[in-house]
């Protein structure tokens, strides 16, 4: 399979995944850290299963390196707001 066919399949999977969480949520009603603590388990899970342990835990670091230090979508909103108001007051 090429890289480029790879990309493109791994892109529907994620739209669907999505979809699927954004589902999960809003027409059942399931508490969104319901949601992603099942699908970081089944996940996890399933590299284990196809890969084995020390994959699946190699795989988590590496993920969790990358994500660390990222902001919550509520705290870069924060950021945001702070960055983007005006002076109060006069000088």
């Amino acid at each position: 399979m090429s890289t480029e066919k790879h990309h493109e399949l791994v892109e529907i999977v994620n739209e669907e995944v999505r979809k699927l969480a954004i589902e999960l949520m809003l027409k059942n009603g399931i508490p969104m850290h319901v949601v992603l603590a099942a699908m970081h388990a089944h996940t996890i899970g399933a590299i284990a299963e196809t890969y084995g342990g020390p994959m699946a835990a190699m795989a988590a670091r590496q993920a969790a390196e990358r994500v660390e230090n990222l902001p919550s979508r509520k705290a870069y909103e924060k950021i945001v707001a702070l960055a983007t108001v005006g002076p109060a007051g006069r000088a």
